[in-house]
Formats: structure tokens, C-alpha cells, sequence
């Protein structure tokens, strides 16, 4: 009787007990160079639900991209069943200029479920849905408040999703806002299609904050012991 299957992403395999870093490819530059998100992919001894991630689809949201590195290099990852994929940065143009957009200012955060042939928003989106979120359980997004605000740490998920309250009631903090987000939003199109995804807003952009790490770190750890 044939084994569990290996898990697929970006055209790599990664077999139980595995963890393997792969890149995501999203475009390319006008010379020819690839551009593309960095994953982790972390797969336990034990078949069972695969839940995403995601930081920094807002280019100067960097508080979840703290949380993703503090949470993989600080205590040992105990997953004990499924797999978990961290992308620690989605909008890897935005990110680097330490902007909130894309270069052609376009939100990615209103651009899913995309399409294959659109602008570079709709195109990233496309290849997200297709080669994440399709490939998912459920999902975890890590926000912070737009330039010159702050937000005291939140839950934001669509209640009436039985799937993502429990994450959400998970989660363990102690604001949840219901809702089923923004049209053309990440979380929104994610739970829509399946996958139910709920996001942490916490803090302001352009900085890590030590408490907002503390608070995310403990509740992707709650959210993983939740599915076991």
C-alpha cells in the first residue's frame, strides 16, 4: 500500500519529516532575472490538516515577518501532524523600498482571486491562490495598521465560517472582529474559496515590535495546537 503523498509546492516535493526552504516564482524582471517568495515548508511525522502563514502583503507591514523569523529560529517547532508553509514576505517589491504597494501602487490586499494574464497584481494573486491557498487547509495572515497608525492586537475572521471562528477563538486574543473582509482581500477570497483564513492586525508598519511578536508567536502556536 503506497505511503502518504509528498506535498507540492513551486514545483518541489517535500515528503513527511521534512523542511525545506523553496521559492516561489511571481515574475520577473526586464532582464530576465526571477522574482520570487520565499517559503518555508515544514511537514511533521504525522499526515493532517496544512495551514499557511503570511506576512507582509503590505510591504511595510513588517511586524509579521518578525513574528514568522522569531517563531521559527526561537523555541523548537513542535509539529506534531500536516504541514505548515511560512511565507514571511508576500510583496517582496514593497518590502524592499519599504513600501505599503506595488511599484505601480496597486493593492495587492484588493487584487485576489487575480487572474493569469492581469496586471502584476492580479497576476501575484493569481499564483498565490493557485499555489497556496488551493493547496491549503487553512490560513493565518499577519497585518499591522496602515502609515501613522497603531492596532491594538485583533482577530479579524467571518464568524459565520465555523471553521475560521474556531481559529479565530483560537487564536486566544482577546478582541475578534467579525467580518468578511474587504472585497478583492486576501482573507476574504481565501475563505471563499475554501481555505478558512483569518488575520492578526497588531501594531504599526515600518517596525518590529517585541509585544505584537509575543502575541502572534503564541497565537500560531495556539492555532497549531488547536488542529492537533
Amino acid at each position: 500500500m503506497p505511503g502518504p503523498q509528498p506535498f507540492l509546492i513551486a514545483g518541489e516535493r517535500i515528503r513527511l519529516r521534512e523542511s525545506k526552504d523553496v521559492r516561489l516564482e511571481i515574475s520577473e524582471t526586464y532582464t530576465g532575472d526571477k522574482i520570487c517568495i520565499p517559503l518555508r515548508v515544514m511537514r511533521a511525522m504525522e499526515p493532517g490538516p496544512t495551514i499557511f502563514i503570511t506576512a507582509a502583503i503590505h510591504g511595510d507591514e513588517v511586524n509579521g515577518t518578525g513574528i514568522i523569523h522569531d517563531f521559527l529560529f526561537g523555541q523548537t517547532v513542535d509539529l506534531k501532524r500536516g504541514t505548515l508553509v511560512l511565507a514571511p514576505v508576500i510583496n517582496v517589491f514593497g518590502f524592499e523600498t519599504h513600501e505599503r504597494y506595488l511599484p505601480d501602487r496597486r493593492d495587492l490586499n484588493r487584487s485576489f482571486p487575480g487572474s493569469k494574464n492581469g496586471s502584476l497584481a492580479s497576476r501575484i494573486a493569481n499564483t498565490l491562490m493557485t499555489e497556496l491557498v488551493d493547496k491549503c487547509d487553512y490560513g493565518i495572515d499577519l497585518h499591522t495598521a496602515a502609515a501613522q497608525r497603531t492596532n491594538f492586537p485583533n482577530i479579524r475572521a467571518d464568524l459565520t465560517d465555523p471553521a475560521a471562528r474556531r481559529l479565530a477563538e483560537a487564536f486566544g486574543c482577546v478582541m475578534v472582529v467579525d467580518g468578511k473582509g474587504p472585497l478583492g482581500s486576501f482573507r476574504r477570497e481565501s475563505t471563499r474559496r475554501g481555505c478558512p483564513t483569518i488575520i492578526l492586525e497588531a501594531g504599526e508598519p515600518c517596525k518590529v515590535e517585541p509585544s505584537v511578536l509575543q502575541i502572534g508567536i503564541q497565537g500560531i502556536r495556539n492555532v497549531l495546537s488547536s488542529l492537533g
